[in-house]
């Protein structure tokens, strides 16, 4: 089984993810601020505003399903800003944001991965991260009490895939040695089900219990999108999962 994260098994409430949105553009506009000004070159924006176009074109990327690491968006953010850049202060900083911020496991999640774990099934995550770096979010997920039972990892940041490409779906599923027939997707996400779908899963089931988001977020990712067709799955509680996956996969 392969899971998303964010709103899947660990969530912000919609208060606390509107004051990350807005305080992540202020770390990264802080960051670039103190790099080094390239002699000869115009300042096309300012580090404030060159920091969140770097981060919207990460975005705008994964919505086409192509990953883009935080490395590059550091480089993106320094050229516009007329800087040095020095992407591995960008990735420190961002990465100890992340592990700061209140990110709280979604109700049952531990227990949900446990009795899977339990049953067999091999756990896998495939997430999006625009804005994330890699180290921070797994620090946060073993923080969590979660990482015990993941096997393998498929981050857009750390890729050159993202949601709804199915090459990210796969790549997940080439760790676990596991073939797409046998296999299920669990996300909150449109694209959680048209990636899975498209990579030929068995089944994506939409998880809907940790679905209250931060208006910012909403507006960035659009995660209440039609899905055409509908799941045939959609549950609330994830304490139903594990019975959906064995009837799934016997």
């Amino acid at each position: 089984m392969t899971w998303d994260l964010w709103h899947t098994l660990i969530y912000l409430d919609p208060e606390d993810e509107e004051r990350y949105v807005r305080t992540a553009a202020e770390v990264r506009a802080h960051v670039v601020r103190q790099w080094p000004r390239r002699p000869g070159t115009r300042e096309e924006l300012s580090p404030e505003e060159a920091g969140q176009r770097a981060f919207l074109r990460a975005a705008d990327a994964e919505r086409k399903g192509v990953g883009m690491s935080l490395a590059t968006q550091a480089q993106e953010a320094a050229r516009l800003a007329g800087r040095w850049a020095r992407p591995e202060e960008y990735i420190r900083a961002l990465s100890r944001f992340v592990r700061d911020a209140p990110l709280r496991e979604s109700p049952g999640a531990r227990a949900c991965l446990a009795r899977l774990h339990s049953k067999g099934f091999r756990i896998g995550v495939v997430s999006n991260l625009s804005g994330e770096p890699g180290e921070g979010i797994r620090r946060v997920v073993s923080d969590l009490g979660l990482a015990p039972w993941i096997e393998a990892w498929s981050l857009s940041e750390e890729l050159p895939w993202a949601k709804p490409s199915p090459e990210i779906f796969l790549h997940c599923l080439r760790e676990l040695g596991v073939p797409p027939e046998r296999a299920i997707h669990v996300g909150d996400h449109p694209y959680d089900i048209l990636g899975a779908r498209k990579a030929g899963f068995r089944e994506a089931i939409l998880y809907r219990g940790a679905k209250r988001y931060g208006a910012g977020y909403e507006h960035l990712y659009r995660p209440n999108e039609p899905i055409d067709p509908a799941p045939r799955h959609v549950v609330e509680d994830l304490g139903r999962i594990p019975s959906i996956a064995e009837e799934l996969l016997p």
